[in-house]
């Protein structure tokens, strides 16, 4: 995934606030897992992803239903900026490819999905 700027964060959440909120921690998940998906591609093919973009987090986002404008001051907003820290934070942990698997799925279970020997255990 290429670094992520505020904006990231921010269109993250937006999508995030679209979506219930039973389901905003997975959804966090996958926009990180496609994100990573996406720069693989990327790096991979030299072109963009088709769905998913150049790999940063905003264009994963994008790529999802948003709410128009929230505001910091929105407890819902803050929560679902809040799950896409965490979701970030997955990253630095041991067990975070397994994570994006369960987010985007395996590259034997979806199309253009990042194809390395760990992605497919």
């Amino acid at each position: 995934m290429r670094p992520v700027l505020p904006d990231d964060l921010f269109a993250a959440a937006r999508a995030c606030l679209a979506v219930p909120p039973h389901v905003r921690f997975a959804h966090a998940q996958s926009l990180v897992g496609a994100a990573m998906v996406a720069d693989a591609y990327r790096q991979r093919n030299n072109r963009l992803h088709p769905v998913f973009g150049g790999g940063t987090l905003m264009a994963a986002a994008l790529a999802h239903e948003q709410v128009s404008e929230a505001r910091v001051d929105n407890a819902d907003f803050r929560e679902c900026l809040i799950d896409v820290l965490r979701a970030l934070r997955c990253l630095d942990q041991p067990d975070a490819q397994e994570i994006q698997r369960e987010a985007v799925g395996s590259s034997s279970r979806r199309l253009m999905a990042i194809s390395s020997p760990q992605s497919s255990q």
